[in-house]
């Protein structure tokens, strides 16, 4: 397709008055056109990738010059509300503070991009506003959202398991040592009033004390 300058155009204009744009199956053969001198130019997001735009910018930017527009959108990950597993925000938080945006953005984008934190950018109308709670990558608090929630049927006591037992165990063991407890407290008993009846009733008699006999009169002499 080719397109011509607008003579009548009634604003400010550069200095192209022709211009042909030219289709290509592939990235690769858009950058061997750039290289041979037979493109001029590229224009728009996804025609080069990432690692070739940097790749421009930095290696071949005394024969080329590369310029980076504002953002206009974000790239977004779309997840599923009304089916499991996604259907719970306990997974969807942890999800979203297990993804490394940074890492993902040096690795394949070439660091040309900035991480999101927000539907749209903030540059966009009424969009510059600081959110809370801020999606940042935690990967220590994704691991605690993804821990399974205990229940309160799990954390409760069992009751009924509690009952059964008192019953089924609880009881005979009541019983043994309330017999246990009767035959030694009877025993000791016994026991007791035996060694009472002994201090009260020796079984031999002490040897009783002679009593003093009384002096007589003295007697002198022989008896007749």
């Amino acid at each position: 397709a080719v397109f011509v300058s607008n003579v009548g155009y009634w604003g400010s204009r550069g200095n192209v008055e022709v211009l042909r744009a030219v289709c290509f199956e592939t990235a690769q053969q858009v950058k061997d056109a750039l290289l041979s001198g037979g493109l001029d130019m590229v224009v728009g997001a996804g025609v080069l990738p990432p690692v070739d735009i940097a790749e421009f910018r930095t290696l071949r930017r005394d024969t080329f010059m590369t310029m980076l527009g504002p953002r206009l959108m974000n790239t977004l990950l779309v997840l599923n509300t009304q089916k499991a597993p996604t259907d719970d925000i306990r997974l969807r938080t942890a999800i979203m503070h297990a993804l490394n945006k940074a890492a993902i953005i040096d690795k394949e984008l070439a660091g040309l991009e900035e991480p999101a934190t927000s539907l749209f950018p903030d540059d966009a109308p009424y969009c510059d506003v600081d959110l809370t709670p801020r999606w940042d990558y935690d990967f220590q608090k994704a691991s605690l959202l993804n821990c399974p929630e205990e229940t309160v049927a799990e954390s409760r006591p069992n009751l009924g398991l509690i009952l059964g037992l008192s019953l089924g165990l609880g009881l005979p063991v009541c019983l043994g040592a309330a017999g246990l407890c009767y035959l030694l407290g009877t025993r000791i008993g016994y026991r007791m009033a035996v060694s009472k009846d002994k201090r009260a009733q020796p079984l031999v008699d002490e040897p009783q004390a002679k009593k003093p006999q009384e002096a007589g009169p003295d007697v002198v002499g022989n008896s007749a």
